[in-house]
């Protein structure tokens, strides 16, 4: 994982410090063990004999302990010493004990941190999300070989037929097994396109799990790629891999609902945990994945499982010799040696991958007769017979194609893989190599024939296998340009992605009335062309801060990082976010750099933790950055960190602090003349004290917000400052002064292009409404609300508005509409997992039903609602829904059943510490049982 990563980093740099102390102290691990004996026989304090073999473990750059101050006191020591007593000048700093002091205390402070980053909810952190393509790569130009296994994978993405047998169960899912460059992904994407093309599915999706890289996509990453994919808000794409698995299989339902069927491609897993979550569930939808790997799991939730191996030959013929001439075919060339096309299969092991690079050696060099393959590729499986049948058969074949290339476009696929990220473009490349667009598009194109290079959409990438071969011949090759720890290849690309991101954050932070003088205008012509360019390297960008880290390019770390905080924050890109944050509190830290630098780092991660609801962590981390900020006499910086801290101690619910805290914000920034600043804290201060009622104190605040956020031009913020003020003017009966705000509202987001918001304000517009007395427009308004929500995919409120729907149908007593509406929201909130929410929505459906005189239902959903209310641990809703309860069973005279759940909310208030109420209740169940007796 990154996490893991970088924490190897932070150590590798600690010793590359002690090694070159050592080296400049022109000091052996021997001279060091003789000069520590002489400090230990000289009676200096705190010091140790230093054995060559200790000396060796704690130099070793791949060490994962980390020395203790003693050894390293000792080490600087006996550098200084032996310096002193040889003559070898060494600067002051480099033996200073004050400066390794504080070395040693940054690598532990790092570690300590990221030894945090992969706890909280217990998801690691990984590199990127990846992104979920609409549109399935491109079907194989040759495939054969395969038919039964085809017609396996057909059977279960087919429609289900009307003559099946009845309750005969359909596999939601189909998992591909088999070496790597078997042709699993040949084989998904063949039967993917059959049945696109037999209109089996309306919606495609395909993601790349990457499970063979050195950071695997998980599962919690590619739902979010996914849901991204299918147009959910990001605002509306939960934090936690549960809550995800929920939204996605609503997702899925309702787009089930209007008709439609999706195919979802996983490629590449390694690991069934990263398939199980995106099942897709019972009904039309399907899966199908690919891996390495045979994973029983899968078949134990019904998924059929296919495993690959090499081609071999049957009764109808020989597949893997059909594969060879139907590739050569399509170039144009016949395959004319039947004798030696059979030899040159079995040198390539009935590999697809292999046979079809051995094809394209042939395609590229006509004049090369298959005799003469065979015979060169018979030389080079001879070298290798160390390896198993498929690596020898690929490394031979990879040897020879490579050995084939021009010098030009050799060094094109060597440098190819030194990309820290998983594709590349046109201009990428060209930076890479330093060459201009047509002779990088013939080695290209070259390279994509001879099958050691793929191509979709202006972009290339690299089979895992070819990059890891590539990688092998870029580390011994060209040591001036590829191999040094300051190679101008790596570091031309790492600069164009750097000089890219900066001119493109550039757009993104600019105000629109100044946007045409952001960024760098030869790169970018608008903000759009900007966000797309971001969006399309999203994944190298994230990778360039380490690829930068291990050169020792820090200053390129540091300023791709800053970049791409804005453009993550605002595409919601949370985990990344965090991922980014903590990257660059370590370089940071490596860098010696400044304390505000580390704050902003850590200010950045708590604020990321806040939004996946990590709020006890946020809190923290956000307290420790406004301290150092005030430190740093930064007051704007250190009011920002504390309206942060604020909205955490809200998610903490919290709400008395949060007022508080908020409050200093306010009047921090009102000090230092930070407006920003200061009218975001008065509108967090003015939402914190609605959630504690006080709405007469919170309708000032907002409406001051409103007038800022008019001088300053700020329509957004005019807007929410409008929204949240109708809410308080509601609850305050001044529904006048509501209308008039919320209008405001609406026509602010429509101007502003915000349909979603927009539609939360018209929501909020109902509740206007119908505390008006406008009892008809409010209910319909709620109906067109939610309607809307639906459409655009936000079902958690659309089911919120749908329960404010029904409590208001059930005022104006029209209860079978009432009960209508609850039941949908109840069991929308159920399929996305938010059992708080659908408690509440049980509850008051139970309550309606049994005025419909519905016993027997009705006592069903209050118990549901009893159920979900324990496991959200909600005591006071709990406690109150026994209370019901016992008041309905005490009304039908069912008396020892009214004592249980009065019994039962005794408990329940006890254990939240309620005195007051568990007395009244336990008088209730006494009452009861008194009168039973009576």
């Amino acid at each position: 994982m990154v996490v893991t990563s970088v924490a190897d980093r932070a150590r590798q740099e600690f010793v590359k410090g002690l090694l070159r102390l050592r080296n400049n102290a022109h000091a052996t691990n021997v001279a060091l063990h003789r000069a520590s004996k002489r400090l230990v026989e000289e009676g200096t304090p705190a010091v140790r004999v230093l054995s060559t073999t200790g000396l060796s473990k704690l130099l070793r750059e791949e060490g994962k302990e980390v020395p203790d101050w003693d050894l390293v006191r000792t080490f600087v020591l006996a550098c200084k010493r032996h310096a002193s007593d040889t003559a070898v000048p060494l600067e002051p700093a480099e033996a200073n004990l004050r400066v390794w002091d504080r070395r040693l205390s940054a690598l532990q402070e790092v570690l300590r941190l990221l030894d945090e980053v992969g706890g909280g909810d217990g998801q690691e952190v990984a590199a990127t999300v990846p992104r979920a393509s609409l549109t399935l790569p491109a079907a194989p130009s040759v495939f054969t070989g395969r038919d039964g296994e085809l017609r396996r994978l057909l059977d279960v993405l087919a429609p289900p037929r009307g003559d099946g047998p009845s309750g005969a169960v359909v596999s939601a899912a189909a998992a591909v097994a088999g070496m790597g460059g078997i042709g699993k992904t040949a084989l998904a994407l063949a039967a993917s396109h059959h049945a696109v093309d037999h209109g089996w599915f309306t919606d495609t999706y395909s993601v790349n799990l990457r499970g063979y890289d050195p950071v695997p996509v998980t599962a919690h990453q590619a739902l979010e790629s996914l849901l991204r994919a299918m147009d959910t808000a990001p605002e509306d794409i939960p934090p936690t891999q549960p809550e995800r698995e929920g939204t996605y299989r609503s997702a899925l339902a309702a787009l089930a609902r209007t008709g439609r069927r999706v195919l979802i491609l996983a490629d590449n897993a390694s690991d069934s945990d990263q398939i199980l979550p995106l099942l897709p569930g019972p009904g039309p939808h399907r899966l199908l994945a690919t891996s390495r790997h045979t994973h029983p799991r899968l078949a134990s939730q019904g998924a059929l499982l296919v495993d690959l191996s090499t081609l071999q030959p049957g009764p109808d013929g020989d597949p893997a010799v059909d594969l060879l001439r139907d590739v050569l075919r399509r170039a144009g060339r016949e395959l004319d040696d039947q004798e030696a096309a059979e030899r040159l299969v079995a040198l390539c092991g009935r590999v697809p991958l292999v046979l079809h690079i051995a094809a394209g050696l042939l395609i590229l060099e006509p004049g090369r007769t298959l005799a003469g393959l065979t015979a060169d590729l018979a030389g080079a499986d001879s070298r290798l017979n160390h390896l198993d049948d498929g690596e020898r058969a690929l490394r031979a074949a990879f040897d020879l194609s490579y050995r084939h290339l021009q010098p030009d476009t050799a060094r094109l696929f060597r440098l190819l893989a030194l990309n820290p990220g998983p594709d590349l473009g046109l201009p990428a490349v060209a930076a890479l190599t330093d060459e201009d667009g047509l002779r990088i598009r013939a080695g290209l194109r070259e390279l994509v024939r001879g099958h050691l290079l793929e191509s979709a959409d202006e972009r290339w990438s690299m089979h895992d296998l070819v990059r890891d071969y590539a990688m092998h011949h870029a580390r011994s090759s060209d040591p001036a340009e590829v191999n040094s720890p300051d190679g101008p290849a790596l570091l031309r690309l790492l600069n164009y992605y750097a000089d890219g991101a900066q001119a493109a954050n550039a757009y993104l932070a600019a105000p629109l009335e100044r946007i045409a003088d952001a960024g760098d205008t030869d790169r970018f012509d608008d903000r759009g062309q900007a966000l797309a360019w971001l969006r399309a390297e999203h994944a190298n960008l994230l990778a360039v801060p380490q690829a930068a880290m291990d050169m020792g390019e820090l200053e390129i770390a540091i300023g791709v990082l800053d970049d791409l905080c804005d453009y993550l924050t605002r595409g919601r890109y949370f985990d990344d976010l965090i991922t980014v944050s903590t990257t660059a509190y370590v370089v940071a830290h490596l860098t010696g750099g400044h304390p505000r630098d580390i704050a902003i780092a850590l200010r950045l991660r708590g604020q990321a933790l806040t939004n996946v609801r990590r709020f006890e962590e946020a809190e923290r981390l956000l307290r420790v950055a406004a301290d150092v900020f005030r430190l740093c006499s930064d007051d704007v910086a250190a009011a920002n960190a504390l309206n942060d801290i604020g909205t955490a101690q809200r998610g903490l619910r919290r709400f008395e602090q949060a007022v508080e805290t908020h409050a200093e914000a306010a009047e921090l920034s009102r000090n230092v003349g930070h407006q920003p600043g200061y009218v975001a804290a008065l509108q967090n201060q003015g939402n914190s004290l609605q959630e504690l009622r006080r709405y007469s104190e919170a309708i000032p605040l907002h409406t001051k917000v409103a007038d800022i956020s008019l001088r300053l031009k700020d329509d957004r913020l005019r807007a929410n400052a409008c929204l949240s003020l109708c809410n308080a003017l509601c609850f305050e009966g001044r529904y006048e002064e509501a209308e008039a705000a919320i209008t405001t509202a609406i026509d602010l987001y429509e101007s502003l292009g915000d349909e979603y918001t927009k539609v939360c304000a018209e929501a909020n517009r109902a509740g206007v409404l119908l505390g008006m007395g406008r009892r008809a427009e409010g209910t319909e308004a709620h109906r067109a609300a939610a309607d809307m929500f639906r459409e655009l995919g936000d079902e958690h409120d659309e089911a919120g508005t749908r329960y404010r729907l029904a409590l208001a149908l059930a005022e104006d007593e029209r209860l079978v509409e009432a009960i209508a509406a609850f039941r949908m929201a109840a069991d929308i909130f159920h399929q996305l997992g938010d059992r708080y929410e659908e408690a509440r929505s049980r509850l008051s459906l139970g309550t309606t039903l049994m005025h419909t005189a519905d016993w027997p239902q009705g006592f069903q959903e209050l118990n549901e609602a009893v159920q979900a209310y324990a496991e959200t641990g909600a005591a006071v809703e709990l406690g109150t829904t026994f209370e019901l309860l016992a008041s309905l069973h005490e009304a039908l005279n069912q008396r020892e059943l009214a004592r249980e759940s009065w019994l039962a909310a005794v408990q329940v208030y006890e254990a939240a510490g309620d005195e007051e109420s568990a007395v009244r209740a336990h008088r209730a169940a006494d009452a009861v049982q008194k009168h039973g007796h009576t």
